[in-house]
């Protein structure tokens, strides 16, 4: 098992994307790609870096895309106060730093006296697929955004990014959206149809909870393994009153059936409802806001009430166990246990139920069969299916949830080196990740297990 310098991963991490490029291009970063994405994926993104554009376009020909991450993708940096980076930084995670994005009950201000910005992508798992559509001919902008927020709040961020870029160039933008990413670009156009109307030529959304996840209800009531390993790293660090404070948390709770569309081409509403994930009183945790929950809850009404301006395609990762509800259970010791194991669907990708993706009335959709939630950008398929999207060809992904595996679809997801799913790693294996960390000796699977906080 390979392990590697957190200093070194963490200067690879905080690198923007075009200066790894150029990086790359002086024959630098050999050892962290091979680190980070495995031989074969790292030997690929050398080789797209090395080579000639596929596509040689120039002025309007060339397709422009925002890139769109999910949550925890952004980097998160504190400029006031205890300065530097704190999303993703092992070292600062180890000292407790975490503590220090945590907001205010309002859900707006930061509880600590810092200030926090987004600073850029994660590389993992957003450089290979900004690599692969700048080698098929496109230019690539990252949209960094503050995950902590509700994803209507950073529409409007969104909004003034597109806007200031429509100044500078008036080529039609392609929206390229994984996870929440999608959800800010749907506000986005909820917010105003006609600018993006105007200014958008698509939004392709990749495993985007449209309809929410099952996952949020355990991130604000047990937590995640990523939570607990969070926890032992430093106690400190509390990212269990992180999540709780965090709108943008909510705003990937189940769907409320109401605000669930209805007709022959979309699938039946995903979720049991045992468990009434609005009602805070439901939840018998502290720290859970009534007021973020309502936020949430009327975003969804407003999302369901709004139609698509401009074409969407959604891409979804299937056939793996996802949670489709929670049974909450009260033994006679009065301690509240949460069961996400009873219900689980192979519908999903392992955090958003397959349906949660698809089910927006007029968009199209494609399949990865096998497809993890996590590493949708990184896959040679989902990869190809973009670039395709944005040149205005057709993808060669399912457009059915066939759960049987081809040799093509086995190709769609190779290469792509994945940790663990988060619910297989037992504690005492979450004690040994985070001995290594703590000793600088953390493996690329310990920090992709790290950034699935969420």
């Amino acid at each position: 098992m390979a392990t590697t310098s957190i200093r070194a991963l963490q200067d690879f991490q905080t690198t923007p994307f075009p200066e790894l490029e150029k990086q790359m291009k002086r024959g630098e970063r050999a050892e962290d790609l091979r680190l980070l994405y495995g031989d074969e994926l790292a030997a690929e993104m050398q080789q797209m870096v090395a080579s000639e554009e596929v596509r040689v376009l120039s002025g309007a020909a060339r397709p422009l895309i925002i890139l769109l991450p999910g949550i925890m993708g952004s980097t998160l940096r504190n400029i006031r106060g205890e300065i530097g980076l704190i999303w993703l930084n092992p070292i600062a995670l180890v000292q407790g730093r975490l503590r220090l994005v945590r907001l205010a009950p309002d859900g707006t201000t930061n509880a600590e006296p810092t200030e926090i910005i987004a600073s850029g992508l994660i590389p993992k798992p957003y450089f290979p697929l900004y690599l692969h559509l700048r080698w098929s001919g496109c230019d690539v902008l990252s949209f960094p955004y503050d995950w902590r927020r509700a994803p209507s709040v950073t529409a409007e961020v969104l909004a003034a990014f597109v806007r200031q870029q429509r100044i500078k160039d008036n080529r039609p933008i392609h929206l390229v959206c994984h996870s929440m990413g999608g959800l800010v670009a749907r506000h986005y156009c909820r917010l105003y149809p006609d600018e993006a109307s105007s200014a958008l030529a698509q939004i392709v959304l990749l495993g985007t909870p449209n309809y929410g996840s099952v996952d949020a209800v355990q991130n604000l009531t047990i937590g995640s393994k990523a939570i607990s390993l969070l926890t032992r790293l430093n106690a400190a660090n509390d990212p269990l009153g992180i999540v709780r404070s965090a709108p943008g948390v909510y705003s990937l709770l189940p769907a409320p059936r109401v605000s669930y569309p209805t007709g022959h081409d979309v699938p039946p509403y995903p979720f049991t409802e045992e468990f009434n994930c609005y009602d805070v009183g439901t939840y018998q945790v502290e720290g859970v806001s009534a007021d973020h929950l309502g936020t949430a809850q009327n975003d969804y009404m407003l999302l369901a009430n709004t139609s698509l301006p401009v074409p969407m395609t959604a891409i979804a990762g299937s056939n793996l166990p996802t949670a489709a509800g929670v049974i909450k259970v009260q033994p006679a010791d009065d301690r509240v246990m949460f069961d996400f194991e009873t219900h689980l669907s192979l519908d999903g990708d392992g955090t958003v139920l397959t349906a949660s993706v698809v089910a927006l009335p007029g968009a199209a959709r494609y399949y990865v069969k096998n497809g993890r939630h996590l590493n949708l950008p990184e896959y040679p398929g989902v990869r190809r299916a973009v670039e395709a999207l944005v040149h205005g060809d057709e993808p060669d992904l399912p457009t059915s949830p066939d759960k049987v595996l081809s040799a093509q679809d086995l190709a769609d997801i190779a290469g792509v080196p994945e940790a663990p799913l988060p619910g297989t790693i037992s504690e005492a294996e979450l004690e040994v990740i985070a001995e290594r960390i703590r000793r600088d000796m953390a493996t690329p699977e310990d920090l992709t297990l790290l950034s699935h906080m969420l």
